[in-house]
């Protein structure tokens, strides 16, 4: 299970310090060519290493639809993504593809409004979960869902997280006892 929503916050810690001014990083040695007296190559202040491996990846469907997880169940692959409607907020959305197209998709979440992170999840006894960040009246909860064969809620949703402060930033993780949950939360605002 590969949770591609992390791959946001090193982007936006780079975009702080590009706007805070000032040197991002400094290249590593071998790569500050100052044993370079050809005068070739300009001093770099950061090069990247090539990648071992290259991943080929597609934009499905919408530039809207982000902050995607993804799980493998009975040999099928699950998507879970955030889809943007400006002026109206988010909507949670859960998919299984097949031969480069969508088998199945349903809207998790029928509301619009603030939602974040959508996780999913597989129990030990290959039960899918849904559980997501959602704001309500000014305050982050983590809600959790079962999910049926086609993606649909099976359970009603239930809140996971029960301080009274912001809750965000979860993990879930499944063994034989069902399902661990960590978080931060907000108290008195520290997390």
């Amino acid at each position: 299970m590969a949770a591609f929503s992390h791959l946001r916050c090193p982007f936006l810690v780079l975009v702080a310090l590009a706007v805070g001014g000032g040197a991002l990083a400094v290249a590593h040695p071998g790569h500050d060519h100052s044993d370079d007296d050809s005068g070739d190559r300009p001093p770099a202040d950061f090069v990247y290493d090539p990648a071992g491996h290259a991943v080929a990846s597609t934009v499905l469907e919408d530039a809207m639809w982000y902050d995607a997880d993804v799980a493998a169940s009975d040999g099928a692959v699950w998507y879970a993504w955030l889809e943007f409607t400006s002026g109206k907020g988010d909507r949670v959305w859960v998919g299984r593809r097949e031969n480069g197209g969508w088998a199945q998709r349903t809207l998790a979440t029928e509301q619009f409004g603030s939602y974040a992170h959508p996780t999913l999840t597989v129990d030990a006894r290959g039960r899918m979960w849904l559980s997501y960040e959602a704001e309500h009246e000014q305050q982050w909860d983590v809600l959790l869902v079962r999910l049926d064969e086609q993606g649909r809620p099976a359970t009603d949703v239930r809140r996971v997280s029960p301080g009274a402060g912001a809750d965000v930033s979860h993990q879930v993780a499944a063994d034989a006892e069902g399902l661990w949950f960590v978080w931060q939360s907000d108290e008195g605002g520290q997390f």
